[in-house]
């Protein structure tokens, strides 16, 4: 599953790197074709720097309770809101893939944001994954060249 020999891998591999430490899940094929649920959102972290693009994530507000239920020691505040799990999950998914980057220079991330998926489906160049039941699809968006090299991950 973790394959850094194209830029969609080394997401892959991050993705699964802040999943297993900020949420103990180790992330396995998802279903294909993937269809976002109902509650599904998009949640979308930029960057710009030696190069330029963004980090998509497609999954439901669920997995981001099972976020917070899995990074609290008891059980998570009544006002705890899912959509800030996630949106810290593709964050630190997104820093971790570009450290990955062989590019020179430093990288600026915008500040996450959420909205519904509605039902346009994902880039047909997305990676579909189970997260412990909630099928997610994560895709690399708008690249600029220079990310074409891949660092071992």
């Amino acid at each position: 599953m973790c394959d850094s020999t194209d830029p969609s891998g080394d997401l892959t591999c991050a993705f699964a790197e802040a999943l297993e430490t900020m949420a103990f899940i180790t992330p396995g094929p998802g279903r294909v074709p993937f269809r976002a649920p109902p509650d599904g959102v998009r949640v979308r972290v930029g960057f710009t720097g030696p190069s330029a693009g963004a980090v998509e994530l497609i999954a439901d507000r669920a997995l981001g309770r099972t976020l917070v239920e899995n990074t609290t020691a008891s059980a998570p505040a009544a006002d705890a809101d899912p959509d800030d799990a996630l949106k810290e999950l593709v964050n630190v998914a997104c820093g971790l893939f570009l450290r990955r980057r062989p590019a020179a220079g430093a990288f600026e991330l915008s500040v996450p944001t959420v909205t519904p998926a509605g039902a346009t489906p994902p880039a047909a160049t997305a990676t579909v994954l189970d997260l412990d039941g909630h099928d997610v699809a994560i895709h690399l968006v708008d690249t600029a060249e220079h990310l074409t090299e891949a660092a071992p991950c």
